[in-house]
């Protein structure tokens, strides 16, 4: 069977995509989207009994073929703005007027670090149009590429074009790691899906992060949201891992929290997170 993407333009097949799908969770790199992936994949196969493997759970915009409640959920990083200079980020007022919308983010100092990680030894380099950066993480962080200024003027601009309405959600990271139950229910209903207790729990243990790298190590999930066996592109991170304030110096930690104090939507409320 050919594929419709293959055979019409990607600014047509874009808004045949757009008016095909009504529900979309959308973050910045590195603000845990592939976790929530795989939270939903994997509550979706066993309530449906789908019995998918392991591979296939985190690719959740392609579960609704598998059974006939499961709606289209589109995942992605809108826009790439982790690619592209901060003058041209940018966001279509009303591409998403009427869809249902999961704005998934973090605190932007933590992911201004990883992506310096994933700009430099993971590929982003090559992708982006800034392929002749060689500073440091200081340099990167509080740069115009991916880094903390980026993040900061991509919450703003989905937060001042869509509000906090019945349609545009917030869940935040740091939450969703301490409420985790909590929190995923609200994702849940969100997107209209049921609601089983028992199996919520049995989720949130499989999709622990100890149980997560050892599945990631063994290369029993999909390889191209997790790392697979090749730990140098591992997405699960690692318990013990460096905290964002002791990868930057002291000058460049106190520019990254006056550009949040300063510059982000008093509604995200980032000032005490780390």
């Amino acid at each position: 069977m050919i594929k419709i993407k293959r055979i019409v333009p990607s600014s047509i097949y874009d808004k045949y995509l757009l008016y095909k799908i009504d529900k979309y969770l959308i973050s910045f790199p590195k603000s845990g989207r592939t976790w929530v992936r795989m939270l939903i994949g994997y509550y979706l196969n066993n309530f449906y009994n789908l019995d998918l493997p392991l591979a296939n759970l985190s690719i959740t915009q392609r579960l609704y073929k598998y059974h006939a409640n499961i709606p289209r959920i589109s995942v992605s990083h809108y826009g790439n703005p982790h690619l592209i200079h901060i003058d041209d980020i940018k966001l279509d007022k009303e591409k998403f007027k009427n869809k249902k919308v999961i704005f998934l983010i973090r605190d932007p100092r933590p992911i201004a670090v990883s992506n310096f990680y994933q700009f430099m030894f993971r590929g982003d380099k090559d992708r982006a149009n800034f392929k002749n950066f060689s500073s440091s993480i200081n340099d990167f962080v509080l740069g115009n590429y991916g880094g903390v200024k980026s993040i900061v003027k991509y919450y703003n601009l989905w937060l001042s074009n869509y509000g906090l309405n019945s349609n545009f959600f917030i869940i935040k990271y740091e939450n969703l790691l301490i409420e985790t139950k909590s929190e995923f229910e609200k994702i849940l209903s969100i997107f209209n899906l049921p609601i089983d207790h028992d199996l919520i729990n049995e989720t949130i243990n499989f999709c622990n992060i100890n149980n997560l790298k050892k599945l990631e190590i063994e290369g029993k999930l999909n390889e191209y949201h997790f790392g697979g066996t090749n730990m140098k592109n591992s997405k699960v991170r690692s318990v013990g891992k460096k905290k964002w304030f002791d990868e930057v110096n002291t000058k460049t930690r106190k520019k990254m929290n006056e550009i949040i104090n300063n510059k982000l939507d008093k509604r995200l409320s980032y000032d005490n997170f780390q």
